[in-house]
């Protein structure tokens, strides 16, 4: 499972993937605040937005993609982006405008956006959204609450933009719990998994189990 970043935002950015990939939040205006869908959750305290360290990026421009996350909260703006600054936009990722998220998804050859599936925005019930691209039928589905609820299509085969600038995140300013469980791919998961990543809080690895054996000549090795 091709599993490029996960974030609890419990305690802060740190990435528990297994690749290293934390998200600083010293000197941006990410905060962890109490009240997350599970423990704490990334909120903001001003406009500038946390930025994911370029290894993500280029481990998620892959052919096929997902990010998933609990989102709390009506904030009208960027959630997750690969951003663009040729186009002062996202290739990819998913934002609340005209009172619901959406996908943003942009092709490869010259930037042409796909109409954007939508779904539900978040509010004082938090919501899980899952977004995903399959390369091979060209496909763009977004999942609410593990329901899918918005589908687009771009020529099967058709390759999304893999020159973006960076991943950023919390375009808004507003305080208060927003972002929690935060989880990037570089492939598709089924249906199924997409609904227990969704039940299953972003946790540390547990501790590796040190083995031990009796030496024949006596003690433990």
């Amino acid at each position: 499972m091709a599993l490029e970043g996960a974030y609890s935002f419990d305690t802060d950015g740190t990435d528990y993937s297994g690749n290293g990939r934390t998200l600083i939040l010293s000197g941006t205006n990410g905060v962890i605040t109490a009240g997350g869908h599970t423990g704490s959750a990334l909120g903001k305290n001003g406009a500038t937005m946390p930025v994911f360290p370029g290894s993500l990026l280029t481990a998620t421009q892959s052919d096929d993609r997902c990010v998933m996350f609990w989102a709390t909260g009506n904030l009208t703006t960027w959630w997750v982006r690969w951003e663009k600054d040729a186009i002062g936009s996202g290739t990819w990722g998913v934002l609340n405008i005209s009172g619901s998220m959406a996908i943003q998804a942009r092709r490869a050859s010259d930037d042409s956006l796909l109409t954007r599936p939508t779904g539900t925005q978040p509010g004082a019930t938090p919501h899980h959204y899952a977004a995903t691209y399959t390369r091979s039928t060209g496909v763009c589905r977004l999942l609410v609450d593990g329901v899918q609820t918005g589908t687009q299509s771009f020529t099967a085969g058709t390759q999304l933009t893999t020159n973006a600038d960076r991943i950023n995140i919390a375009e808004w300013s507003t305080t208060g719990p927003a972002i929690d469980d935060l989880r990037f791919f570089s492939h598709v998961p089924t249906d199924p998994e997409i609904s227990a990543y969704m039940n299953t809080p972003v946790t540390a690895p547990a501790p590796a189990i040190p083995i031990f054996t009796i030496s024949p000549y006596g003690g433990f090795h």
